[in-house]
């Protein structure tokens, strides 16, 4: 009884060794036994992947309601006195909810850390306030195309580059 080479010798995994089975030979035991599907699929639940969408609905929520009352103000629709007073009225009622809020850390910490903020808005505020009357001299020779043309790049570089990272959240999957 003559008996077949595959029968005579032990199948390794090897490539070096000469063996007497072609190079692609997959035992029927060994094959697809260490196929894992999915090994790393976790299901999402479905409220912390809400708050990690909220910053990306936050931005662009901002750039439209910036853009909305870019279109009012174009218009003459919307008065720039009244636009400051609401901005004004509504940082420093963003304010307080932050120091209502903000009460994880300790106070001192959190002193420091307000007074800068505010420092900083105050600062940004009077420097836009110092610099529109020369924005305006330098834009009124300049074509409103142009002005359009690069807003709109802008405004989509703003959208697609923006740092869209979310607290983090303690556990955004399921088991």
């Amino acid at each position: 009884m003559i008996q077949s080479p595959h029968e005579h010798h032990d199948w390794e995994k090897v490539l070096w060794k000469r063996q007497p089975y072609p190079d692609n030979y997959v035992p029927p035991s060994a094959f697809l036994a260490s196929l894992r599907k999915n090994p790393n699929f976790r299901p999402y639940s479905y409220w912390p992947l809400v708050v990690l969408a909220c910053s990306i609905t936050q931005h662009l929520a901002v750039i439209f309601i910036f853009l909305a009352i870019f279109v009012r103000l174009k218009e003459q629709s919307m008065d720039p006195r009244s636009l400051i007073c609401i901005s004004v009225i509504f940082f420093f009622l963003g304010y307080a909810t932050w120091n209502s809020l903000d009460q994880r850390t300790e106070r001192g910490n959190r002193n420091a850390n307000h007074l800068k903020a505010f420092k900083s808005a105050v600062m940004m505020f009077l420097t836009l306030m110092s610099l529109s009357p020369v924005l305006r001299t330098l834009t009124a020779a300049t074509s409103s195309d142009s002005i359009w043309a690069l807003a709109s790049i802008l405004f989509g570089l703003n959208a697609l580059l923006s740092d869209y990272t979310a607290t983090e959240m303690q556990d955004t999957h399921e088991g």
